[in-house]
This record gives structure tokens, C-alpha cells and sequence, in this order.
């Protein structure tokens, strides 16, 4: 049971850090559209 609940927070970070990785992304997208126009 213990392995599982490591695991579930390795995945749970894992997701954070994607989610946190587009976040920034989209924001230099944004940023570079804005500059553009």
C-alpha cells in the first residue's frame, strides 16, 4: 500500500509539472502575439 501512495504522488507531481510547463508556454506564446501585433 505504501508503494502505491509514492506512486500516486510521483504521478501527481509528474501532472503538475506538465501542467505548470504548458502554463509557461502559453504565456510565451501570448507574450510573443502581443509584441507582434
Amino acid at each position: 500500500m505504501k508503494f502505491l501512495s509514492e506512486k500516486s504522488v510521483y504521478l501527481r507531481d509528474g501532472l503538475l509539472s506538465l501542467f505548470v510547463g504548458i502554463y509557461l508556454l502559453f504565456l510565451k506564446v501570448n507574450v510573443h502575439f502581443q509584441k507582434k501585433n
